[in-house]
């Protein structure tokens, strides 16, 4: 038995491996752990809720652009006609001051429109810089993982050296039976532990995400108040407007239904 190599001792211990028969029923890990695809598609799918949540963020905030344009427009007609001059003589300055509000008007639009590109550009960055750090500390997580696996398996070819060894040099069947179990289980646990790997690693980056869709929903909500004040708003603009058009035709009515008196020849 001392003079045996190391081929021999290894083709040895796999014929004994081989003829050893005992129940696995035990160990058995499908049932203890939920599945990592499971854990994945979960995380998946709050994934897409995210993005949903991101898509209807911008689109509010986008409407809430549109409404505020409409009501500065409703706000300047109310003050046009509300301060429109009746001489004939004040129309031309009347219209030069029109034409200078409406190209500061369209300074600010311009300025508007590049603010919320720049909005739209930032919230866009940040997703982009969230999914790059996600995808970046799901790479850490695997190299870890890999990292431990591979020191599992170097802790475990060396015991199972040390074991042969000892086998070999002993050379008593029972000790090699409880060696051989010993290191079945030894390898089930080590599935084990990499599966709770897994589905922790999954359960981390769906929480992440979920804290992330908490974020963006109390924005949203902000945004959709917001957003409802604005008509609120622009609904007594509109009001306003139509009480100063109904004045001047009230003011307008008398000189129309009256005509001037004919001269006596």
């Amino acid at each position: 038995a001392q003079s045996m190599s190391l081929p021999e001792l290894r083709s040895s211990v796999a014929g004994s491996v081989s003829e050893a028969s005992f129940s696995l029923s035990s160990c058995s890990i499908s049932d203890e752990l939920p599945s990592v695809a499971q854990l994945r598609e979960a995380r998946k799918r709050t994934d897409l809720n995210a993005q949903a949540l991101a898509n209807r963020i911008a689109y509010l905030r986008e409407e809430g652009e549109k409404v505020c344009k409409r009501l500065e427009l409703t706000k300047y007609r109310t003050q046009e006609l509300a301060t429109r001059p009746s001489k004939a003589d004040e129309q031309k300055a009347l219209l030069q001051q029109r034409l200078e509000e409406i190209r500061a008007q369209q300074r600010r639009n311009k300025l508007q429109v590049a603010h919320g590109v720049q909005e739209r550009k930032a919230v866009w960055d940040a997703m982009i810089d969230g999914r790059q750090k996600n995808a970046a500390e799901m790479r850490e997580g695997k190299r870890l993982l890999q990292a431990s696996k591979r020191m599992r398996d170097e802790e475990r070819h060396r015991r199972i050296v040390e074991r042969a060894v000892a086998l070999r040099e002993r050379g008593v069947g029972a000790e090699k039976q409880r060696i051989l179990e010993e290191a079945r289980l030894e390898q089930f646990r080590k599935i084990r532990e990499e599966k709770k790997g897994r589905g922790a690693m999954e359960v981390l980056l769906k929480s992440r995400t979920e804290q992330r869709i908490a974020e963006m929903e109390q924005e949203e909500a902000e945004l959709i108040e917001w957003l409802q004040a604005k008509n609120v708003e622009q609904r007594e603009a509109y009001d306003e407007l139509a009480i100063v058009v109904e004045r001047r035709k009230a003011k307008q009515q008398p000189s129309a239904t009256h005509p001037p008196p004919i001269a006596e020849r």
